[in-house]
């Protein structure tokens, strides 16, 4: 081969010029035979030929491998421990919900304890240096601290809340009322448990109730979700129980008498928080018995004048009769319509009212998958299902106004009796007054500042939200024809949220009424009032809108027309009112232009609670975040 040979020049064994071996040829043959690959000569030259420290070099990559592929392995291993865990619990407070509400207190200890076990095991695992070392892998390394935060939340809540709970032998059939008292002890032994569970489900809830779940992988994702909502349902039901846990031993007169003037709410008369007064009557409380007085009309407080100040705002926004007429819920805020109440009370002379109560026909009828049916004095049987069309319809059709008023009355304190009597399911009580209070059919007020700071911000307070740290949009309806048609008004309201930045944030509210008033064939006096241009069967009511805190109302539509409104605010809130006819069968759409500033979290939407089982409270997702 010639030395200008490329195979010859880049072999080992390449001669130099004067035919003898380069050094490099010695250096290549040291105890080995044969070429070597150019790649390993630098390892050749430090090592003597010999090609250890090449391997040496290979051992650190397969030792990386090893151990990624161990991490990997690790992290699928703590997925599965930890998911299986948070199903395990999910499926144990279920079980724990079965036992209570079968009132059995040892199995319902045994399911929280089973529930603990498995929250302590995912929050175990989920605290591992495995775990942590996991948040440097693809795909799964952005699950890792939202899996930590909620199984922690999640143990919080089972360790500081379901098992003491559990363990004090608290059952729902030792709150619920027993030969007309509702049992105080029970209530004071739950108290101490709930104010320290309380704060700690809040804290919980908080930390884990904004975690973005989107992206975690399936095992974890269900369970997350899941658990989250369980902790955001437990925050909010442990603060209202320790609120009520702390009140209402001394409310039900447990630390001497009490009394309460009850407002039965008429629908049919629409009103922003329900209806008119159809009925007052006064309820004693002595060591959790409860009494009833005799019932009242509203008229017993008209000609007293006006005897609490209206702020400037009040009389545009409801006009000076809210405050002469004895029927002072045209206001949607609560506690202030209760402080009238309790002015137009002293000015009869009674005994003063320590708090109001306010309830509807339709938290009522809710009240009957409690009681079971109930017959009435005439012989008719109210069920759960007729309560409301035979209180709000039939009563109208069948009985002079002097007749109906005095039903109303009578329907309303007999199911209020019978369910101080009743021993039906403690758990369908406690839903069906949840339910009315979630939906601002029931209502609590007390005249005691310290007591009423404690409700103050509760659902059970039904204020109207001022500064929340949250968007806020209200729908009021207030009827103005002196008519019982409030049974055929239909009204759906839907708010979306539309686009945010920086500082503001823009929401459309849809707002859809309808009536199914007859034309013909009711009462004069349910008609009400004759009205130029409009049917004997139409409505006139007027409907106001609250735009959140530091916003306004931009605009408003009428079946695609821009309308004028008026603008005032009360308190911090915004609110733009309007006169709007509704014709019998007819529909008519609003549509608001709402701007206001950013506030994260959900928008909560509330409105005229309507004898049709709609309006209340609401939330849709914010557009914020």
């Amino acid at each position: 081969m010639n030395q200008g040979d490329p195979q010859r020049d880049s072999s080992v064994g390449r001669s130099g010029d004067d035919g003898s071996a380069a050094p490099t040829d010695m250096h290549a043959i040291h105890g080995r035979a044969g070429a070597v690959p150019l790649g390993w000569r630098d390892a050749r030259f430090r090592n003597g030929g010999h090609m250890t420290e090449q391997r040496r070099r290979r051992r650190p990559g397969r030792w990386v491998l090893g151990v990624l592929v161990l991490l990997v392995l690790g992290t699928a291993w703590q997925t599965w421990i930890i998911g299986s865990s948070l199903l395990e619990a999910r499926q144990e407070l279920r079980e724990l919900v079965d036992r209570v509400d079968a009132q059995d207190p040892e199995g319902a200890t045994e399911a929280a304890r089973r529930a603990d076990d498995a929250t302590s095991r995912a929050d175990f695992h989920s605290h591992t240096p495995v775990w942590w070392l996991a948040q440097y892998l693809p795909v799964v390394g952005d699950d890792v601290e939202a899996v930590r935060v909620v199984s922690s939340a999640a143990h919080d809540l089972t360790e500081g809340v379901v098992s003491p709970l559990a363990e004090a032998g608290l059952t729902p059939d030792q709150f619920k009322p027993q030969d007309g008292r509702l049992p105080i002890e029970p209530v004071r032994r739950a108290a101490g448990v709930l104010d320290e569970a309380a704060p700690r489900v809040a804290d919980a809830e908080e930390s884990a109730g904004d975690l973005e779940t989107s992206g975690l992988v399936a095992p974890l994702r269900g369970p997350v979700v899941e658990l989250q909502s369980m902790l955001g349902d437990a925050s909010r039901v442990t603060r209202a129980a320790a609120i009520a846990a702390d009140l209402l031993p001394s409310m039900l007169g447990g630390e001497g008498e009490r009394r309460y003037l009850v407002a039965f709410q008429n629908n049919a008369e629409v009103r922003a928080t329900g209806g008119m007064p159809g009925s007052l009557v006064t309820l004693t409380a002595r060591d959790g018995r409860l009494e009833m007085g005799r019932s009242l009309t509203p008229a017993a407080f008209e000609g007293n004048g006006r005897i609490v100040e209206p702020t400037p705002a009040e009389l545009e926004l409801f006009q000076p009769r809210y405050f002469v007429s004895g029927r002072p819920t045209f206001n949607p805020d609560f506690p202030r319509n209760s402080e009238l109440y309790e002015a137009w009370w002293k000015t009869t002379g009674r005994d003063p009212i320590d708090g109001v109560i306010t309830i509807d026909p339709v938290a009522l009828s809710y009240l009957l998958d409690y009681t079971g049916p109930i017959t009435l004095r005439d012989g008719q049987v109210l069920t759960r299902a007729n309560t409301v069309d035979v209180m709000l319809r039939d009563s109208y059709a069948n009985l002079s106004i002097q007749e109906q008023d005095k039903f109303f009355a009578d329907a309303a304190r007999t199911i209020f009796d019978t369910m101080i009597q009743a021993d039906g399911s403690a758990a369908d009580l406690v839903a069906a007054l949840s339910r009315g209070i979630d939906e601002r059919r029931v209502a609590v007020w007390s005249a005691r500042p310290e007591e009423q700071d404690r409700l103050a911000g509760e659902d059970i307070a039904a204020e109207l939200p001022q500064e929340t740290g949250r968007p806020e949009i209200g729908f009021y309806v207030n009827g103005e024809k002196g008519d019982k048609l409030g049974y055929y008004l239909h009204v759906d309201t839907a708010v979306t949220p539309g686009p945010c930045d920086e500082e503001d944030q823009r929401m459309v509210v849809d707002v859809t009424m309808r009536s199914s008033a007859p034309a013909t064939g009711l009462p004069d006096y349910v008609y009400g009032d004759r009205l130029p241009g409009l049917p004997a069967a139409g409505m006139r009511n007027r409907v106001y809108l609250y735009a959140p805190t530091g916003g306004r109302v931009d605009a408003l539509t009428v079946d695609g027309e821009e309308v004028a409104v008026t603008r005032v605010v009360q308190g911090t809130r915004p609110v733009a009112f309007t006169t709007l006819d509704l014709r019998p069968g007819a529909t008519v759409k609003l549509q608001y232009a709402v701007s206001a500033p950013r506030e994260d979290g959900d928008v909560r939407v509330l409105s005229t609670p309507l004898a049709d089982g709609t309006g209340g409270e609401s939330f849709v997702d914010s557009a914020c975040g």
